[in-house]
């Protein structure tokens, strides 16, 4: 992770969170899919679910 201007406790505290996150998803089943660039315009959801009882929207 690369920000300027920020104290290093700073940048420790944002890369635990970071870190934290992703072990998170993980656990949930979602992976990181590499990509050479994103275009927010092209790439889109490619499949979505409706909502359960065991999986609510909200």
């Amino acid at each position: 992770m690369s920000v300027e201007g920020l104290t290093d406790d700073v940048k420790k505290g944002l890369e635990m969170v970071q870190a934290s996150l992703i072990q998170a998803l993980k656990e949930e089943g979602v992976e990181e899919v590499e990509v050479e660039s994103f275009d927010h315009n092209l790439h889109m959801a490619v499949q979505t679910l409706p909502a359960d009882d065991d999986h609510p929207a909200d």
